[in-house]
């Protein structure tokens, strides 16, 4: 969970078929998303949803980071991360050496 102003972002994960933890519980037996539900705190209400209908069934962590219109995620595990440069102004992307031009 996060909380940014009178908004509570609240992370969710599918629960595992195979789950010997939480298979007697009562929710087990709802169909329970993965996704991130938001929360306005005054009136109690739910203004927003995002639900991954596949590909995605755990929510590790919901961290609101301010003031950026399109953040990028890079893994470590990706060539990309190797020639990105994220900032505060944007993310930026070196040319790999053959994407270099050259004039004649």
């Amino acid at each position: 969970m996060d909380l940014y102003g009178d908004y509570l972002f609240i992370g969710s994960s599918r629960l595992r078929e195979n789950s010997s933890a939480f298979n007697d519980l009562p929710i087990a037996k709802r169909s329970i998303f993965c996704g991130i539900t938001v929360l306005h705190l005054p009136t109690m209400s739910q203004v927003a949803s995002l639900k991954y209908e596949n590909s995605v069934d755990e929510i590790y962590d919901v961290k609101i980071i301010p003031n950026l219109k399109r953040p990028g995620l890079l893994s470590p595990d990706r060539e990309e991360s190797k020639i990105a440069i994220t900032s505060p102004e944007g993310d930026f992307w070196a040319l790999k050496k053959d994407d270099y031009v050259t004039s004649k």
